[in-house]
């Protein structure tokens, strides 16, 4: 997958994240008398929302906390998360929920077609030994 793809995809990821942010900040200002239930689920909204961006803009801080982020799936499941809890509050909550659940899956569906693809576009890491592993393998330690 070329960095032109990889950067769309990012760029998307931010743009419907800070739509998602954006619903749930709103929905709980103006639409009305809410549920204890409704209220938790759009606080959640932007709390997710600061969350991926700052993961998909590669802040270290972030990734440090949040480094299961670097995958597809996870990221497809979390999209896909935040457009169900987004769906019935009001009418952009159902546009932008609608727009991040295809998002997400179309992410799934990528890591079915490039299964050893990360966002930084080196490959998927899983299995690859720590540095502090490595040395130890080097110096023939167990």
């Amino acid at each position: 997958m070329s960095k032109a793809t990889v950067l769309a995809l990012r760029c998307t990821g931010i743009a419907g994240l800070g739509a998602i942010g954006f619903v749930g900040v709103y929905c709980l200002i103006k639409c009305g008398e809410n549920d204890m239930k409704t209220v938790m689920m759009l606080v959640w909204l932007p709390v997710f929302a600061v969350i991926g961006m700052l993961t998909e803009l590669g802040w270290s801080g972030a990734l440090a906390k949040f480094g299961f982020m670097r995958s597809w799936v996870v990221k497809g499941i979390l999209y896909i998360f935040l457009g169900t809890i987004a769906i019935g509050n009001q009418v952009y909550g159902w546009v932008v929920g609608v727009f991040m659940i295809a998002f997400g899956v179309v992410l799934l569906l990528l890591n079915f077609k490039f299964p050893h693809f990360l966002d930084d576009g080196e490959g998927d890491t899983a299995g690859t030994p720590t540095p502090a592993a490595a040395a130890t393998a080097a110096s023939g330690r167990t």
